[in-house]
């Protein structure tokens, strides 16, 4: 044996006797004793993968390496640097000092932007109490309670029995104190939220639209009936929002109430929203998952649907009104027998629709059938240019029948005037109520030889001519297409015309009148036809080797001169012939040649006639019936009961008023809109 080998042998000799080992010194005070005023000792140094495994360190016994193995990390692999001991769970850290850990009762002389509690590597910090998670800060900056994988920067996820999951309470009474105040910073785009509260939500249906939003409740259970995204209960405000530039309330349902808001008490609001601006609404509704539409002027409310804007109904007081509406800062009407909507203002109503099949105001009356009708008086439209006053009925008929436009009276009302006129009226028929029992004075103008004379001179005056209206255009136009006419008018100059013919202001000519002047003096001129008489002929060339020939009349003549015994002349195209005529029938007649044993000759037959019509009343009558131009006296009755029955009911039922008498039934409500706190809501109410 070597020096070095007797040395190993002699302490191993000395740790078995002893079972104490000393280096540098002779009188070892522990199991081992290493002694130096120069020198240290220099542990294991290694890199560590990851703070969970073992490796690099193995046992040379093999399996798992012990509990309180040492070593000293490099500070490779993002793990920092120091020594390391081996747990059953991993390796941690040996501190360097008192001061670097953080005391049970707590820590003095620390430097915020220095010392901290948590981690410095891509670890999350976990939170625990009798050995269960309780909060965990993630590597990312999440905060979750309840929960390991925090989606957001603060998420509480749990369970509590008849508790909330966040309970804020306020007690400071200071102006501006809040239990919990949510903020959301604007966004370009897809909106931020300051508060969301949620029950049983899928992030994946909800669009906020790219509102910022102050409180977002949501609640989509399967019961209808007891989800609630926001209640609120109080004294005096339940739920109160409020905005400089967007919405104040908002609220969204599946199934449900957006908003739900109640009261128990008297002259109180159940609901009530206020916008100080002057171009401000005050509540905006929506529905059918429509985009809201308001007037930049502002309104008390604002609403859009694709099946109803706003629903509002009276169902208790028979005189009650759906809607109470009051605009231009003016008192209200109401109905006395109530209404479905009462309104006031310098409009009262205005309708407007952008739809081709929409309309604008749509009104129906339950009992008969009809849908949109109105009583006047009414103003459509704006300006002076195109508004049209009517005082009267609109009504409309069952499918597309029976649409009316009533005066509202009796034998009087316009549609246009002679400053006001229509450029274009389109139609299958127009009747004049032409019943004797409307008219005075009647008379008749064939009976009246003068009133005949007085006609026929007027109508020589009348110079039909061919015209255009100065509003018309000669070019097709953009914006005046309608009124592009390439064709001229064929009508009657008012001044060419009689004053019978013309309007009660003498500015217009009535086309009914002009019609049947036209009438009677076809009357006129027919009846002078009759009374002509007229000449008819007939006539021929006959050559025959006989000297006696009978020479028919042509079919025509023979009818047309019926019983008149015509003129005939008859001449020789011989020299010398003599000839006569021997006999005349109504078929016609004989001529006989007296020294010539055959004919050759030319012949003229003449008769005068008077013009009559050869139809007898009794056939006309006849035809007319057989073919619709005249009514049976059975249809002529059961029109007839039929029309007495619908004046009745126009009379009697549909309570058609004059404007005076519309105006006097109204009772006038001055408008008292107050302010007032909301009362103290019951345990019932509360439940309810």
């Amino acid at each position: 044996m070597n020096k070095f080998t007797h040395f190993f042998a002699f302490v191993i000799s000395i740790i078995s006797v002893t079972a104490q080992v000393g280096i540098g010194t002779t009188n070892p005070e522990g199991f081992l004793d290493l002694t130096s005023n120069t020198n240290g000792v220099l542990l294991p140094r290694v890199s560590l993968t990851n703070l969970t495994s073992e490796l690099p360190i193995v046992n040379p016994q093999l399996g798992s390496i012990p509990v309180s193995t040492l070593v000293f990390h490099d500070g490779s692999n993002g793990i920092e640097s120091g020594f390391y001991y081996w747990t059953s769970n991993g390796w941690r850290v040996l501190q360097s000092g008192e001061n670097n850990n953080w005391n049970l009762l707590g820590n003095s002389g620390t430097d915020s932007s220095v010392n901290f509690l948590g981690t410095t590597d891509q670890q999350d910090l976990v939170i625990k109490t009798t050995n269960f998670e309780r909060a965990r800060v993630t590597s990312a900056g999440n905060i979750g309670i309840g929960t390991s994988i925090p989606v957001s920067l603060l998420q509480v996820t749990g369970s509590s029995s008849g508790l909330p999951i966040v309970y804020a309470i306020q007690n400071s009474a200071t102006s501006g104190s809040h239990a919990v105040k949510g903020e959301g910073v604007e966004g370009p785009t897809n909106g931020y939220l300051g508060v969301q509260g949620d029950n049983d939500f899928d992030t994946t249906t909800w669009n906020i639209l790219g509102r910022e939003v102050g409180v977002l409740g949501i609640s989509e259970g399967q019961t209808a009936t007891d989800n609630v995204g926001v209640m609120g209960l109080s004294n005096g405000i339940g739920v109160m929002g409020g905005s400089i530039a967007n919405l104040g309330i908002y609220g969204f349902s599946t199934s449900s109430h957006g908003i739900f808001s109640s009261t128990s008490a008297a002259n109180v609001q159940g609901l009530y929203a206020y916008n100080y601006n002057t171009q401000g609404t005050g509540i905006l509704g929506v529905g059918n998952n429509t985009m809201g539409q308001y007037l930049t002027l502002g309104s008390g409310g604002a609403f859009t649907g694709t099946t109803a804007g706003l629903v509002s109904l009276a169902k208790t007081d028979v005189t009650g009104n759906g809607i109470i509406t009051s605009g231009s800062n003016k008192g209200w009407w109401t109905l006395a027998n109530g209404s479905g909507v009462a309104a006031t203002g310098f409009y009262g109503v205005y309708g407007r629709s952008e739809d081709a099949n929409g309309a604008g105001i749509i009104g129906q009356n339950t009992s008969t059938g009809w849908t949109g009708d109105f009583q006047g008086p009414m103003r459509a439209g704006i300006s002076t240019a195109d508004r049209h006053d009517f005082y009267g009925w609109w009504q409309s008929g069952s499918a597309s029948d029976d649409h009316r436009i009533n005066p509202a009276s009796g034998n009087w009302g316009y549609i246009g005037d002679s400053s006001y006129y229509w450029y274009y009226m389109y139609s299958n028929n127009y009747i004049n109520v032409s019943r004797r029992e409307t008219k005075r004075e009647i008379q008749p103008i064939a009976n009246n030889e003068m009133m005949e004379q007085v006609l026929m001179f007027d109508l020589d005056q009348i110079q039909p001519s061919f015209y255009k209206y100065n509003c018309e255009s000669d070019s097709f136009t953009s914006g005046n297409e309608a009124k592009f006419r390439p064709n001229k008018h064929l009508g009657v100059i008012l001044d060419e015309a009689p004053d019978y013919l013309k309007d009660n202001t003498l500015s217009g000519i009535d086309i009914y009148a002009i019609s049947v002047m036209a009438l009677a003096a076809a009357k006129y001129n027919r009846k002078k036809i009759q009374r002509v008489e007229k000449t008819i002929s007939d006539f021929g060339v006959v050559t025959t080797s006989a000297s006696s020939v009978f020479i028919p009349f042509h079919t025509e003549f023979r009818k047309e001169k019926s019983d008149h015994v015509p003129v005939i002349t008859v001449t020789s195209l011989h020299p010398k012939s003599s000839l006569y005529i021997a006999e005349i029938t109504d078929e016609g007649f004989r001529v006989v040649s007296e020294n010539q044993s055959s004919l050759s000759l030319n012949w003229i037959a003449m008769a005068k006639v008077k013009t009559s019509i050869s139809t007898s009343e009794a056939e006309i009558n006849a035809y007319k019936l057989s073919n619709q131009l005249t009514v049976s006296n059975t249809s002529k009755e059961l029109v007839t009961q039929w029309a007495a029955s619908e004046k009745a009911q126009s009379e009697n039922d549909k309570s058609l008023r004059s404007p005076a008498k519309i105006s006097k039934a109204i009772p006038y409500e001055k408008s008292n809109v107050t302010t007032s706190a909301l009362p103290k809501v019951s345990q019932t109410e509360q439940k309810k």
